[in-house]
């Protein structure tokens, strides 16, 4: 099973190679020469899949996380029948500095 696998994951790599190597030729580019278009698309994903765009969607993601866990701790109800407040508030604010954190990282510098 897993020789069969890696034989399609191999063949996939080779026909994609194929395929941007002849597309190449179909435009009479060189393979490895960089056109003006690929360093548009290069800067496009560099800028797409910055650290910080990372770093700023998994602050993100987290910032979610505890909002939701914030504010659906309100409906729990301990073994006395009251509310945890405190846990609700804290979980909500540490949500709002994660996401004030992942603006900060997105925004870029001008």
């Amino acid at each position: 099973m897993q020789i069969a696998a890696t034989i399609y994951i191999v063949l996939s790599v080779v026909i994609v190679i194929a395929m941007f190597v002849r597309s190449r030729a179909r435009e009479g580019v060189p393979v490895f020469k960089l056109t003006d278009k690929d360093k548009t698309d290069l800067q496009e994903v560099r800028r797409e899949f910055g650290i910080r765009r990372i770093l700023a969607r998994l602050l993100g993601g987290f910032a979610g996380l505890c909002f939701i866990g914030g504010v659906l701790s309100l409906f729990h109800r301990e073994a006395s029948g009251s509310v945890d407040w405190i846990t609700a508030v804290v979980m909500i604010v540490l949500s709002q500095i994660l996401l004030l954190c992942a603006v900060l990282l997105v925004r870029s510098k001008k």
